[in-house]
């Protein structure tokens, strides 16, 4: 069974009184090719709407991992910056228990000489 469209049969009963009926078994075979291409062009489309996530895809990843290496980067920077704080820290201990000492000495030697 072959679907016609309604314009179509119409045409074919107007053109069966004139005796050209045969056309319209022809024109079901025309458009045939024409459906044929349809899903052509819809597979083209597909491809092309698939090479558009695929570049959307890859875009997000770059741009993922350029945000994951500045994160890398300013974690590194932070930790460089509490290791350079822990070293200022440390020497400032340092220097006062230097200091201290130096403060206990005195004291002593204050008492020997009493």
């Amino acid at each position: 069974i072959v679907k016609i469209e309604p314009e179509a049969r119409k045409i074919g009963l107007s053109l069966k009184g004139t005796g050209k009926a045969p056309e319209q078994e022809t024109q079901p075979q025309e458009e045939q090719p024409q459906e044929e291409t349809k899903p052509q062009e819809e597979q083209a489309d597909t491809e092309a709407s698939e090479e558009v996530i695929e570049d959307t895809v890859e875009a997000k990843v770059d741009e993922a991992e350029a945000s994951e290496e500045v994160v890398e980067d300013t974690v590194e920077a932070k930790v460089d910056e509490a290791e350079a704080s822990e070293e200022v820290v440390e020497d400032t201990i340092e220097a006062k228990v230097d200091e201290a000492e130096v403060e206990e000495t005195k004291v002593d030697e204050a008492k020997d000489d009493a």
